[in-house]
């Protein structure tokens, strides 16, 4: 997924930055890749089907039980998020 979305942002998002932020406590650990190029409307792209990219980052956040966001504005950016919550187990 790591690979993926950072891909993503290098090909796609003209971005002078990529921000790569992991946080980890015993509840939850989050990932958040965030660049500050071009961004796009998600729904747009959903609509498009083009690539699986994305699509493929969401299937496999499922298949770990983790959650994937994408918050995206044109001209302001990316930020995809992966949450996946810790068992006490």
């Amino acid at each position: 997924m790591v690979q993926e979305a950072l891909n993503n942002a290098i090909k796609h998002s003209r971005a002078k930055n990529i921000d790569v932020l992991l946080q980890y406590n015993p509840t939850v650990f989050m990932l958040t890749i965030k660049d500050n190029g071009i961004g796009f409307v998600p729904a747009t792209l959903a609509i498009a089907s083009k690539g699986i990219g994305l699509k493929s980052m969401q299937n496999r956040a499922a298949f770990i039980g983790g959650v994937f966001s994408i918050h995206s504005e044109c001209e302001k950016g990316t930020a995809i998020s992966i949450e996946i919550k810790m068992s006490n187990t």
